[in-house]
C-alpha cells in the first residue's frame, strides 16, 4: 500500500497560490460592478411642415449616452435630415 507523505510546505504554498488567486479574482470582480455602461442611441424618422404642402424629409442621427453620476446621465448627439 502506497501512503503519500504530508509535506507542510507543501501545502501551505498551495494555499497561499489559492489565496491569490481568490484575491485577484475578487478584485477584478470589485472593477466590473462599478464600470459605467454607455449606450449607442440610433434615431431616424419623418419630418413635414405644418400646413402639409412640403414632401416629407428623412432624417437620422446618432447619439452617446452615458452616466456621469448615477443620478445624472449626458448625451451627445448629431443627426442629418436630407
Amino acid at each position: 500500500m502506497n501512503k503519500e507523505r504530508f509535506d507542510p510546505d507543501c501545502a501551505g504554498s498551495r494555499r497561499a497560490a489559492i489565496g491569490a488567486l481568490a484575491c485577484s479574482c475578487r478584485a477584478g470582480g470589485g472593477r466590473d460592478s462599478s464600470a459605467n455602461a454607455t449606450e449607442i442611441v440610433p434615431s431616424n424618422g419623418l419630418t413635414k411642415t405644418a400646413n402639409g404642402e412640403d414632401d416629407a424629409k428623412v432624417f437620422g442621427g446618432l447619439a452617446i449616452r452615458g452616466n456621469i453620476i448615477p443620478a445624472l446621465q449626458a448625451e451627445l448627439g448629431a443627426s442629418y435630415r436630407n
